[in-house]
């Protein structure tokens, strides 16, 4: 599903440590642009290390603050990075209503 106007983002594997970085700073300097409206997609993301996540919640609030939009396609998680994003709040803090997957329902 394309929305007009909408920018898909594939969120990639963050692993390594000097790959990391170096794909973080890329990604950065993709979004550094007033009004973008990007739509993160995870069908490529099999592992996202704390400070992916941290960094890449920080470079959302960037886009939120210079006029942007970003959506997020939840069902696009793999079970694993899933649990990493609800364990580390990321996906209650961006509208996911997704249960973290190894809890039970209260």
């Amino acid at each position: 599903m394309t929305m007009r106007g909408w920018e898909t983002y594939l969120v990639p594997t963050f692993s390594a440590q000097a790959r990391t970085c170096r794909d973080l700073f890329t990604m950065w300097k993709h979004f550094d642009r007033d009004e973008i409206q990007v739509v993160f997609d995870f069908a490529q993301t099999h592992f996202i290390r704390s400070r992916a996540v941290a960094f890449i919640a920080g470079l959302i609030r960037l886009i939120e603050n210079r006029g942007g939009a970003v959506r997020f396609k939840w069902d696009t998680l793999s079970s694993a990075v899933a649990a990493q994003l609800a364990h580390n709040g990321f996906m209650p803090a961006f509208g996911s209503r997704q249960l973290h997957p190894l809890r039970k329902p209260s």
